[in-house]
Formats: C-alpha cells, structure tokens, sequence
C-alpha cells in the first residue's frame, strides 16, 4: 500500500521557526512602538515655566491705574518677575505700554508672590477682562480678545518662511517684516540697533543684543514674533499702533530695559472678503 508523500519533517520546523521569528519581531516592534508613544506622551507633559510658584518679590501696578494702554506694562512686570516669555498686542487706540523697571513696592499694588505666572496672568485678566490670554509654542501671548478672531488684524496676517543666522534681534525684525504678504516692512536707516547704541560686535554689552538663529516655516506675523521671542530666549515682545502703522518692540528680560523695536510699513486692512 502506497502512502501519500508528505514533505519532510524539517521543513516544517522550518516553518515553525520561521513563525516564531515573525512572532518575536513583532513583538519587538510593538515594544519599540510603545516606548516612543511614552516617551512622546512624557515630553507633552513636561511642566511649563508659567507654572513654577514665584516665590520673590511678585506684583504688578495698583490697578486703579490699569488702564487700556497700560495692561502691556502689567504683562511686562509678569514676564520680568518671572522670566517668562510673552508677547503682547495693545488696542488699537494705543502705542506700545511703558516698560517696567525695577522699582520700590507702592501702595495699592497687586501683590502676586506665591502664584505662578499662569495664574498671575489670569488674575490680570480679571482685571483687564477685554484682554484674553494664550499659551503658544512656549510663549504667553495676551491680546484684546477681537483680534484673536480677527481676520484683518495686522498679527493674523500671513509671513512666509525666512531664515536668519546669528543675526542681531533687529536685524531679525527686518527679514520678519519684509517677509509678511504683503511686507511691512519700512525702508529706513538704522544709527543703532537697540537703545544702548549698539550696532554690531561679538560680544553683546546688553542682553537684547544677544545674536538669534531663526528657521521660521511661514504662518503668521504671531506665529513669527513667538519664534523669535524663542529664538532669544530671554525677550519679550509687545506690539503697539501708532499713526497708522505699528511698532514693534522686542525687550530683554533683565532690569535695564534693554529693548530694540521697529516701526511697521503703513496698515492697510486686509480684505475679509
């Protein structure tokens, strides 16, 4: 009697080798997949600067006086007191805030130590409710809360992608403005680049003159400054209108005051058809 022919016994081990090979790369693929979904998952949840308690001396001015052109100046104490990055946008109707200085405690202050940044500036918005707050890439951003939403906004409008190399703040602010669609940028001759006279150099005798690298990907003119303000490091910036155009400040975050700012071409609103 004639078997049927059956193949050979190490074939199928061969086989079952084969499958239990597929099955352990698997497995190790999946193991791979898992560690770097942890890992992602840890980065995004790594703490923001804006919740680190303020344990020094923390208050902004008495706000009796926080009028619409003055919140930038209360944003601006925040930002010092707790060397946060932040951005700020005025209303229309106002210049850029007068900057903070270091400065004695007075009467009638708000006195915020023991809050977190991001707590401070939720307080402030409760002072200033036609204000409201966002955390973008890292940075604070306060502005009126029509501009947010605002199509013809000046800071909504598109830039395209740029690229500066170790270039100085306000030379950055240039390529900035001359890359939004359309630019706004504003010929003009620079006597200095920041308001201690510096024109170049590769040592900077004031903290806004630290030299920045920017790869900016396009998107907007807030998306632009934030990348900026990140690039430094240690600045903040504050957009503010003044006689149909805008200016635009970035300021260190030491004590000096150290500051560089540009004014913009004139404003055209933008067509919100």
């Amino acid at each position: 009697r004639i078997r049927p022919w059956q193949p050979p016994a190490r074939r199928q081990i061969g086989a079952v080798s084969v499958a239990r090979f597929g099955g352990q790369h698997m497995r190790n693929m999946f193991i791979t997949l898992l560690v770097l979904a942890l890992v992602h998952g840890l980065a995004a949840q790594s703490p923001s600067r804006l919740d680190d308690p303020v344990h020094g001396d923390f208050r902004i001015d008495n706000p009796r006086f926080l009028n619409s052109c003055r919140v930038g100046t209360a944003v601006d104490q925040i930002a010092r007191s707790a060397g946060v990055l932040v951005g700020f946008e005025n209303t229309p109707d106002c210049p850029a805030s007068p900057r903070s200085r270091s400065r004695t405690a007075q009467t009638g202050d708000e006195v915020l130590t023991g809050l977190t940044a991001r707590a401070a500036l939720d307080r402030l918005i409760e002072l200033a409710p036609a204000y409201r707050w966002k955390e973008m890439d890292g940075v604070a951003v306060v502005r009126p809360i029509a501009a947010w939403d605002d199509p013809a906004n000046v800071l909504n409008r598109p830039v395209a992608a740029f690229t500066v190399a170790n270039a100085h703040p306000h030379e950055a602010l240039h390529v900035l403005l001359q890359s939004a669609l359309p630019s706004l940028f504003a010929p003009h001759t620079d006597e200095r680049l920041s308001g201690n006279g510096r024109r170049d150099g590769s040592t900077a005798p004031a903290e806004i003159d630290a030299p920045v690298s920017v790869a900016f990907r396009g998107g907007t003119l807030l998306a632009a400054l934030n990348a900026l303000a990140n690039a430094h490091q240690r600045a903040m910036w504050q957009f503010g209108y003044i006689s149909g155009s805008a200016l635009i400040e970035l300021q260190a975050l030491d004590n000096l005051g150290s500051a560089t700012l540009i004014h913009t071409a004139p404003i055209v609103a933008a067509s919100t058809r």
